[in-house]
């Protein structure tokens, strides 16, 4: 069936529509509470496409001719539409999904947040201007997306559930926040370029392109250098995109270039070298829930708020390891973590310095759960250990 001559399609109330003729109707195309099959990248003629709202029964659109260009322009809201009310929130295919290789290189508009994502591990691209007051809502993506436009959207993206989202140019996801839930930020850019989102969340970074220089509070421990292609950054746990941060969870090393920085929480194993570090808020060494050693190259600076905390499964224990000299503890507290029973051992070292003395102690130390109160904090010329004495009973409840 060709359709021609319409000012204008509506389409309404059904879970699948295929539009597979090459079309010439004049006007636009509504979709709601529907699902639309395109198959053919003409079949909405030159008119633009309004994809309804809802977080149920919007409507939504598939792109299923591998290879196609779709030169319409679209206006999108809500989650699109599912079969049924028992079916997960995975099945959502979202107000617009890349079923196959294909391209959207008109203009697209989020009037509200709306769902995009690219299944069957399809690659979507989207090479028009994204604007308009929504959020890109990319949840469970299983294929690839891509935005290759200087964006102006301000609602913010959301990468969830292992979505991928490769940005060409550094504005393009908008202007608002950049939420990572186990999801993947790709820098494609064949240029170097500056990325001035905010960024929150549980995920990773890649440069695999030109050089990328964050500017984010997040990444204040760049100090505003390029990341060269081939870098990669992974937040664990970024709860807060105002949070001067650095994550070093791979055992490499974070070269602050001869700058001096101040850090608001360092995760993970690795070193941090080449500038003084000032700590104000919390040091995880290996990560929350992942046992490993954090090495300075100098001593860091601990001011008032800054915390190791330090993590033991019953078989090792967290470590920070001080070089460069001597470490005074100052305003470093200690929050120490048992998380099993002890099984051969008498004790974890939480700190050494190798090149120096230990000096002070701990501003305030807390040891949880209550089983662990009963451990010991002592220090020596060199290190401070979290000792369970022959005779000390640890009781677990």
């Amino acid at each position: 069936l060709t359709i021609i001559g319409y000012p204008s399609i509506d389409i309404f109330g059904t879970i699948g529509v295929c539009m597979s003729a090459t079309n010439t109707y004049s006007g636009a195309t509504r979709i709601n509470s529907a699902i639309v099959h395109a198959t053919n990248d003409r079949c909405f003629s030159s008119g633009k496409v309004i994809v309804g709202g809802g977080k149920r029964y919007g409507g939504g659109v598939r792109f299923v001719k591998k290879g196609g260009v779709w030169t319409n322009d679209f206006r999108l809201a809500g989650w699109g539409i599912r079969a049924s009310k028992w079916t997960s929130i995975n099945n959502f295919n979202g107000a617009m999904a890349f079923w196959r290789d294909s391209k959207v290189t008109g203009n697209v508009e989020l009037t509200d947040d709306a769902r995009i994502c690219a299944t069957n591990g399809a690659h979507g691209e989207i090479a028009g201007v994204i604007s308009g007051p929504g959020k890109a809502d990319i949840v469970y993506s299983r294929g690839v997306l891509r935005f290759s436009n200087s964006n102006t959207y301000a609602g913010g993206t959301d990468l969830i559930g292992g979505s991928t989202l490769e940005l060409v140019r550094g504005d393009s996801a908008g202007t608002g926040e950049v939420f990572l839930s186990t999801g993947k930020l790709r820098f494609v850019n064949d240029v170097p370029v500056v990325f001035t989102n905010a960024v929150v969340g549980t995920g990773t970074i890649e440069v695999v392109g030109a050089p990328v220089t964050f500017t984010g509070d997040a990444f204040a421990a760049f100090g505003g250098r390029p990341l060269a292609k081939g870098s990669t950054i992974t937040f664990p746990n970024l709860a807060d995109s105002t949070v001067r941060y650095a994550a070093v969870l791979d055992g490499g090393t974070l070269d602050l270039g001869g700058e001096d920085v101040t850090l608001d929480e360092v995760w993970g194993s690795g070193t941090i070298a080449g500038g003084t570090v000032t700590l104000a808020g919390e040091i995880h060494p290996g990560g929350e829930g992942a046992i490993g050693t954090l090495t300075f190259d100098r001593p860091p600076v601990a001011v008032a708020g800054a915390k190791l905390v330090a993590e033991c499964d019953g078989a090792a224990g967290d470590q920070l390891v001080v070089g460069g000299g001597d470490f005074a503890l100052g305003n470093l507290a200690l929050e120490f973590r048992l998380y099993a029973k002890p099984s051969g051992i008498g004790g974890v070292t939480v700190l050494s310095t190798p090149d120096g003395a230990v000096s002070g102690e701990f501003a305030s130390v807390v040891k949880t759960p209550r089983r662990a109160e009963s451990a010991e904090v002592n220090y020596g010329a060199g290190q401070v250990t979290v000792e369970f004495r022959q005779g000390t009973m640890i009781i677990f409840r």
